[in-house]
């Protein structure tokens, strides 16, 4: 039998068009390994989870990013809530536990018992788990690696266990299309804190659920909490299409017709707007503003005309 190592860099030599590499926890030793055994003309895609707490905590490496940016042909994208470990060189996948590091290879000193699986990608409804998979996905570009090491100095030492728990109702919300319920980004310090008694019915629920799914850990600090939730918003793919979108100064009008298309609903599209506008304004403060000239109302990034 051979060794999860052995499986991976045999899959990644085999590819001859696309590569997939998707797991949640990345070291870039195990990254360096399977990218040197791919042929240079092959697509390399590289999709993980990359919370702050889990660079903190050593799990995953953000220096991955300097092997992704190093070698053409390859593209890095984050997934927030990505658990799945999946494989794929052109039609030929493996899925397991294994993560990309060395204790999931089986090759440090105290190695984990891991275990591959290989799938073709048109079985299991493994097509359909990409798809769900890239639509939640954004790319990473060196502003949003800024902005998460910044988030991870200010972090606490921690370990993997202290990342925090749902707190909110288990109706999934579709990562893919979230956007802040809560309309008052204040207050969310105030919820996480567990002072909820403080706000409205109406806002303890909104805030629980954003909180489930910007994944902050516990016991930090608001200096602390406020870098983390403004780094995890960036990695949402509605959060880093507006972001994208107002790379120059746009009215409110213009950012909410943009998502009502993408969010294919105009009805509500201009109450989401206004909430996240709020958020992107309070905890991306140094990054975007917001200015009323002329009873014009403008987003902009911060210091652009």
């Amino acid at each position: 039998m051979r060794s999860i190592a052995a499986e991976l860099e045999a899959l990644c030599s085999s590819a001859h068009n696309e590569l997939l590499l998707t797991a949640p926890f990345i070291k870039c030793s195990a990254l360096a390994r399977l990218i040197s055994v791919t042929r240079p003309s092959v697509y390399v895609q590289v999709v993980t989870r990359w919370l702050p707490q889990d660079i903190k905590s050593g799990v995953s490496d953000i220096e991955i990013w300097d092997i992704v940016k190093g070698r053409p042909k390859t593209r890095l994208q984050l997934r927030q809530d990505l658990h799945a470990k999946y494989y794929r060189a052109d039609d030929r996948c493996l899925v397991g536990s294994a993560n990309l590091t060395l204790t999931a290879f089986g090759l440090s000193s105290a190695p984990n018992l891991e275990l591959l699986i290989k799938a073709a990608q048109n079985s299991a409804g493994l097509s359909g788990f990409e798809e769900q998979l890239l639509a939640g996905a954004v790319d990473v570009d060196e502003d949003l690696v800024n902005l998460t090491r910044i988030a991870v100095s200010r972090l606490p030492g921690l370990s993997e266990t202290e990342n925090a728990e749902p707190l909110g109702p288990a109706e999934p919300i579709p990562l893919a299309t979230w956007v802040p319920a809560l309309r008052q980004p204040e207050d969310l310090f105030l919820a996480y804190e567990g002072r909820s008694d403080v706000l409205t019915s109406v806002a303890q629920r909104s805030a629980a659920a954003d909180l489930d799914v910007l994944r902050i850990p516990r016991g930090l600090d608001k200096p602390a909490f406020e870098a983390v939730v403004g780094a995890n918003l960036l990695r949402m793919p509605v959060v880093a299409a507006v972001s994208r979108f107002i790379s120059e100064p746009r009215r409110f009008g213009e950012v909410r017709d943009m998502l009502a298309q993408l969010l294919e609903s105009a009805e509500a599209a201009s109450r989401e707007w206004q909430a996240l506008l709020r958020w992107m304004v309070y905890f991306l403060d140094d990054r975007f503003e917001y200015r009323r000239p002329h009873h014009s109302e403008i987003i902009a990034p911060r210091g652009g005309t």
